[in-house]
């Protein structure tokens, strides 16, 4: 199936027209604390991350507004691993390997000195990969038939809305449905049943009867989906040297429009989004950068860049957080984006036929274009 991008003028300069490293932002640690932390996940002001100490990972998190040098609390730790977090709000969801199987826990962090944990319903198999948003965790769970022994992943959520979570299922088909995210009702995940990795969603409004859609199917595998609602967004491996990414307006599930974000000679890999803004860890400079794309101006711009490696980034807002190892041991830092690479849109203008927040030479070939024609009906 070949693909069929839509894109602008002006998406198609900002492609191979990078800005420079360093608009002014500033980059800081989050709470440096000379263990190995990895894993950053951002809801509002507060981070949360894994922290190796001694023989364990552990949970921590801080509120950059009310402390930025204070650790909230330990979110979650136990002789044992607690993982891969994902936060929304004061909810923060993990992978948890204390019973010999990852399991998915829940941490409320609402009161800091009370913070009430407590794990989803456990079984004894695979949960991985969880992500939160609302009262709606989601995770991919292994199934293994008890007749054969093959096994495969599968989806699942979980509504939170009190500590008696409601488990149900979302995609439970052959072959392996993996990586997924959510962003209130609709969850995006990645589907090998015909046998290369597409990306298709779901909207759960109905919990017995979801409506599944295929977001985008070709002959490349497509991996690593996040949603913020109305787009979704995920990594094309093309090979083994370069990884682009690419994404779709889901406005209308039935017709996805798909559209080029950011390609070049390397890995654009790990994508997270918040709104209009795209994140990304990039290598086509020989070490890891974060770059970001505005999907209202079609600006592709690059945020980090030195000779150490900034990975598995995460965005809320304009707050950005990930990895840097220039401290020998992994350490999570923050910036601050600001200025016109981030510009929103938040009033349209009169005259703006492709979205672009600006009136150019390309809504007046539109216009031009279609000089009187109607969609009336007799």
């Amino acid at each position: 199936m070949k693909r069929v991008i839509h894109t602008t003028a002006a998406g198609l300069l900002a492609c191979c027209m990078l800005t420079p490293w360093a608009w002014g932002w500033e980059m800081f640690p989050v709470s440096p604390a000379g263990n190995t932390q990895s894993r950053p996940s951002v809801s509002g002001d507060i981070v949360v991350w894994q922290e190796f100490l001694g023989d364990y990972w552990d949970i921590y998190g801080v509120d950059l507004a009310d402390d930025p040098e204070g650790l909230i609390a330990v979110v979650a730790f136990d002789d044992a691993d607690q993982t891969r977090p994902s936060i929304w709000g004061s909810q923060v969801a993990w992978e948890d390997n204390f019973e010999g199987f990852l399991d998915i826990w829940v941490s409320d962090i609402s009161d800091t000195d009370n913070i009430v944990r407590y794990p989803l319903p456990l079984f004894d198999t695979d949960q991985a990969f969880p992500r939160i948003h609302g009262n709606t965790v989601v995770w991919q769970d292994l199934f293994v038939d008890p007749d054969t022994g093959q096994s495969d992943w599968d989806i699942y959520a979980a509504d939170i809305t009190d500590p008696n979570a409601v488990i149900y299922p979302v995609a439970v088909y052959e072959g392996d449905q993996k990586r997924p995210d959510v962003y209130r009702s609709r969850i995006v995940w990645q589907d090998d049943f015909a046998d290369v990795e597409d990306i298709l969603a779901a909207d759960l409004w109905r919990r017995n009867d979801p409506e599944v859609s295929l977001v985008s199917a070709v002959d490349t595998p497509q991996t690593f989906p996040a949603t913020d609602g109305r787009y979704v967004i995920w990594q094309e491996d093309f090979d083994e040297e370069v990884v682009g990414l690419y994404g779709a307006d889901v406005s209308d599930p039935a017709n996805p429009v798909e559209f080029f974000i950011a390609e070049a000679y390397g890995q654009e890999v790990n994508p997270r989004l918040s709104g209009h803004l795209v994140i990304w860890q990039d290598n086509r400079s020989g070490f890891w950068d974060i770059y970001g794309h505005n999907l209202i101006t079609g600006l592709t711009f690059q945020i980090t860049g030195d000779e150490f490696n900034q990975t598995r980034p995460d965005i809320d807002g304009r707050l950005v957080v990930f990895e840097d190892d220039m401290d020998e041991v992994g350490t999570i830092y923050a910036i601050e984006l600001d200025g016109p690479e981030v510009a929103d849109c938040p009033t349209p203008v009169p005259g703006d036929v492709t979205g672009n927040c600006r009136v150019g030479l390309e809504d007046l070939a539109i216009l031009a274009a279609n000089w009187l024609v109607d969609g009336l009906s007799e």
